[in-house]
């Protein structure tokens, strides 16, 4: 846990995004998270990542390791974002 913390975690929830930068490449952004994990982290980040920067969001089946526990579904969704 500790390098997860200090190594992972840390610079992942410190890092300061350059939002003008995204707005600019929103068309060209597409954020995405698995279905399984509203409410945490990572798809409350990436949810309002898309929607502070304009982008597009998607729903993966699944949770954080979708593309393992659905990889057909999360292949088809996947091919349907892009």
């Amino acid at each position: 846990m500790d390098i997860f913390l200090g190594h992972v975690l840390r610079p992942f929830t410190s890092h300061a995004l350059d939002l003008d930068a995204l707005k600019g490449l929103s068309s060209r952004l597409t954020l995405g998270a698995g279905r399984d994990s509203r409410g945490q982290l990572p798809f409350r980040t990436a949810s309002l990542l898309a929607e502070l920067s304009g982008s597009d969001f998607v729903e993966f089946p699944g949770g954080h390791l979708g593309v393992l526990q659905h990889p057909v579904a999360f292949a088809d969704r996947l091919a349907e974002a892009l």
